[in-house]
């Protein structure tokens, strides 16, 4: 018989009552992990490691046990003799947290106790540096790692995390920002958040607002000295008070380097023991990494380096400083690394020689991906010297902002023709600018259209877009791709990207203000991308916006982005086709037309997807021409399906399986269904005497988001409901100044956005609620009792047929509800717009009529009180109602009410008066007469 493990002291956890940003893609890795039973999280300080375990085990319901190897009480119940217990109901897992203070004794106990208890029992072993575990014994499972790369935050990570963890949302901008000055480290982010609270944060400037490197600033740059100092106590306290002094002193002395190698710290400190120094170093603190590449070559986090060099020159003051970074530029620069010797001599001030490098690297060191040196410069110097201008120029070409590229290119270009008359080396060198100049001003719009193209990661940036397992990993490896280059405009693209295939109100509205921000900041094919993003998003989501991919679609044409235009084309014609716009049919055959000159596969099976909506005697035939243009590619990926997002069920194709996204609080509604399917409408219940309301079952329609002209057709459509209205009628309404085209245009938008808030309510039934009907549109079509305008008028109408039969008791019946009904004015928030003001003053002359019926019968059958009821609520809805003073002042006789009879005629004379009547050939009212009921034809 099997041993089995002891039991007491498993316990299943409750999620935490903080908030905390689930990490998917780790929770899928740490599943993983226990199909083998057995788990490596190692990674340093402040990196949530507790945080993702806790927050794991409680959604997963495992049945959990943490030992802390900083225990020793702990540990030793590792090594105790296997009980044979009946283990808990659930899974359970085993986590050793602070493994790294375990002594070699105890971890040898540890490994026992994983072989005999794996895969049975899942073991997740937490350590900031990688434990002593002889891997190799055959008993031993092979585990899965978790290391620091893998728990960094992402910048889409980071965004969400402020935006719904700490609920202060951030630009793309500022999540870039904290990504490259935090290397996505728990701790420095939480302790910026800390200086936020704090009030350290200067308030945010206007995103499209240079600075001098012409970089966007964000809050995350600047004004930070709060969080700064709450995050160096941090590292303080928590690793270098931990540290012997000599070690201290060590790594304070070589963060002067950007990488430090064993011959360049030896030659820095004049000593021979910088590698086993090194060695221990990244033993005992996961923050010093050896580069897995070269073993001599070690990494700091930069949070610890830049903290280093605080330290650094605290102590000694800024001219050492100097000195000692010029140091370190001459020893870098015996081993040929150019790039990081630029930087040194920046660091260091040290002009000169920084100049002889840049004549000799010119070509390298402006490059974005080595032009680091330049944020080290002063202002002065960078606006003077031309190497500096053609370094910001590139820099500028690689964001996006090709006019503000060739201006500073033009003045640098015109500086080193200026300087070229000097030594041969020099003239060489300020030829070779001069020609780097020369490209940037050349680079225009069309020219980068063709390169992102032709590029294999814009390629791979699109290609993310599908519903890829992998989307994560390929997006992680493409951010870091586009840092390493220096292309910021990928950078940013593929954090638009990422926070798109998640769309939530956010994350869209966070994109979109940095599309602002390009456009501001002239940088129109980098604010094109963005646009292009949360296109894809609302797609991807069921609520495509008709409004946004008309306008790329214009913007691809201005840009000549053949490709773009095709996408955005087929786009816009699937829409069309899934909210039934009436000229689907011609957008679709364009967009198959603009698809095929431009080769674009993909954007064609859409367009067939589109025409198999609109033509269904042919949809088997196209839908099958749709699947062969987007069979998988060779390396298994199949391109962008767009009709399985949106009419999946209207096609009968195959939907892709839903991305999990982030979840922080409430469960996320994505409104992920199908935009084609029609839904049923027995619950539809609409107010319109009042504030509008539109309720489909226990949703209700959230109609504050929407524009005020779309509230408004929407309004005009529900207040006639069950009948079709003619568009002429709905332009003269709402686009009379207008012409036809633009305003049938303006039409279309309206009703697709009046349908796309249709659909937060009543996913699938957009088209149901809100028809097309040839030219015209209706709301709920063919149904007479959806809103209280529609059941008004049929308790009118009941009325009508019960007083014309002298069934007096059904008649009074009607009315009241009737008057019931009526509980306000039509539509009072849309003022006297002419489309509301005659429908508004014809029911409120129905509804006083009613009443005053009522009151009259009322009276026939004696009953005071309801009759003065409803008479009061008569002459309040018609103050010139005459028969319903008349049968309030008789009321109030009837009641025994001489005072509030004599009062009722008292107004009942003011109101003759005003209208010029001779009060005194109106004696004092009797009993009202009895009107006989309105036709029908009278009524309208």
């Amino acid at each position: 018989m099997a041993d089995t493990v002891q039991c007491a002291g498993w316990q299943q956890r409750n999620p935490r009552d903080a908030p905390v940003l689930r990490r998917e893609r780790l929770h899928h890795a740490l599943d993983r992990a226990m199909d083998v039973g057995f788990a490596l999280v190692v990674s340093p300080i402040g990196t949530g490691k507790t945080t993702l375990l806790e927050d794991w085990v409680a959604h997963r319901e495992l049945r959990v046990r943490w030992v802390r190897g900083s225990a020793p009480h702990e540990v030793g119940w590792l090594s105790q003799p296997p009980q044979s217990a009946n283990p808990p109901e659930g899974r359970r897992v085993l986590v050793l947290d602070d493994a790294q203070a375990i002594d070699t004794v105890e971890l040898l106990a540890v490994q026992r106790y994983i072989e005999r208890a794996t895969p049975r029992v899942g073991v997740v072993v937490v350590s900031r540096t990688l434990p002593a575990f002889n891997l190799a014994r055959r008993e031993m499972p092979m585990p899965v790692l978790l290391t620091e790369d893998d728990l960094r935050f992402r910048p889409w990570e980071i965004a969400t995390l402020f935006a719904d963890v700490y609920q202060m949302p951030i630009s793309q901008a500022a999540a870039l920002d904290l990504t490259t000055r935090t290397d996505g480290w728990a701790a420095a982010l939480q302790f910026h958040r800390l200086g936020r609270d704090a009030g350290h944060v200067a308030p945010v400037p206007n995103p499209a607002a240079p600075n001098r490197r012409g970089a966007s600033r964000t809050w995350a740059g600047q004004g930070t000295a709060g969080g700064d100092r709450l995050l160096g106590g941090y590292v303080d306290r928590e690793v270098l008070d931990r540290l012997p002094s000599a070690l201290v002193r060590f790594l304070t002395a070589t963060s002067v380097f950007d990488t430090v190698t064993v011959d360049r710290a030896n030659a820095l400190l004049g000593t021979g023991t910088a590698g086993e120094t090194l060695r221990a170093l990244s033993h005992r603190e996961g923050l010093i990494r050896a580069d897995p590449a070269d073993g001599c070559a070690y990494h700091y986090h930069p949070v610890l380096r830049a903290h280093l060099r605080s330290r650094l020159t605290s102590e000694l003051g800024h001219r050492p400083v100097r000195e000692l970074f010029d140091r370190a530029a001459t020893i870098v620069g015996d081993t040929d690394d150019v790039v990081e010797e630029a930087v040194a001599r920046a660091r260091a001030g040290n002009w000169a020689a920084l100049s002889r490098l840049l004549r000799r690297h010119g070509s390298l060191l402006t490059n974005p991906a080595g032009s680091g040196w330049l944020d080290a410069l002063p202002v002065g110097l960078s606006n003077d010297d031309p190497w500096a201008g053609l370094a910001l120029a590139r820099r500028q070409l690689s964001s996006g902002q090709l006019e503000a590229a060739a201006r500073t290119a033009s003045h640098a270009w015109d500086a080193f023709e200026a300087g070229s008359s000097g030594d041969e080396s020099a003239a060489e060198g300020a030829a070779e600018g001069a020609a780097l100049c020369a490209e940037v001003v050349d680079a225009g719009v069309e020219r980068m259209i063709n390169r992102l193209e032709d590029s294999r990661l814009v390629t791979a940036a699109v290609s993310v877009l599908v519903d890829a397992e992998d989307a994560t990993s390929r997006l992680d490896d493409l951010f870091v791709d586009a840092r390493a280059t220096g292309q910021v405009w990928l950078a940013r693209a593929v954090l638009a990207i990422a926070l798109s295939r998640e769309p939530r109100e956010w994350t869209l509205t966070t994109v979109r203000q940095a599309a602002l921000a390009r456009d501001a900041a002239g940088d129109e094919v980098g604010a094109f991308l963005l646009e292009c993003a949360v296109a894809v998003g609302s797609l991807r989501v069921g609520s495509p916006d008709v409004d946004l991919l008309d306008r790329l679609v214009d913007r691809a044409r201005h840009l000549r982005w053949a490709a773009a235009e095709a996408w955005l084309r087929a786009g816009l014609a699937l829409t069309g086709a899934c909210l039934d716009l009436p000229e689907a049919v011609v957008s679709a055959q364009t967009a198959a037309a603009v698809a095929r000159s431009a080769g674009s596969d993909g954007a064609l099976a859409t367009a067939y997807a589109a025409l198999a909506i609109l033509r269904p005697e042919s949809r088997a035939d196209l839908l099958a021409q749709a699947e062969r243009l987007t069979e998988p590619t060779t390396g298994g990926h199949r391109p962008m399906r767009p009709w399985t997002w949106l009419a999946a069920d209207l096609l009968e194709v195959e939907a892709p399986p839903q991305n999990p996204g982030p979840r922080t609080g409430a469960a996320r509604t994505t409104g992920r269904e199908s935009v084609g399917r029609a839904g049923d409408l027995a619950s539809l219940d609409v107010r319109c005497f009042g504030d509008l309301r539109i309720r489909l079952g226990a949703a209700e329609l959230d109609l504050t988001r929407v524009r005020p002209v779309v509230r408004a057709v929407l309004s005009a459509l529900i207040v006639r409901a069950g009948r079709p209205v003619h568009r002429d009628e709905l332009i003269e309404w709402f686009w009379p100044a207008r012409t036809e085209e633009p305003s049938v245009h303006s039409l279309h938008v309206a009703i697709s956005a009046a349908r796309r808030a249709i659909e937060t309510a009543a996913p699938g039934q957009s088209r149901a609620v809100l028809a097309r009907r040839g030219e015209s549109y209706a709301f709920a079509p063919g149904r007479g009792d959806v809103s209280d305008v529609q059941r008004f008028r049929t308790q009118l109408s009941l009325a009508d047929a019960a007083g014309a039969s002298h069934n007096a008791e059904a008649e009074r019946a009607a009315l009241t509800r009737a008057v019931e009904l009526y509980a306000a004015h039509l539509l009072p928030h849309e003022g006297a717009v002419e489309w509301v003001v005659a429908l508004r003053a014809e029911l409120c002359l129905l509804a006083a009529g009613a009443a005053t019926r009522l009151a009259v019968l009322h009276v026939e059958a004696s009953d005071a009180t309801a009759a003065i009821t409803a008479a009061s609520r008569a002459v309040e809805l018609d103050p010139w109602n005459d028969a319903g003073w008349r049968a309030l002042i008789a009321a109030h006789g009837m009641a025994g009410s001489p005072a509030a009879a004599s009062l009722a005629q008292e107004g009942y004379q003011r109101m003759l008066r005003s209208l010029g009547v001779d009060s005194a050939s109106h004696g004092p009212a009797g009993r009202p007469a009895r009107r006989r009921p309105p036709t029908p034809q009278e009524r309208l």
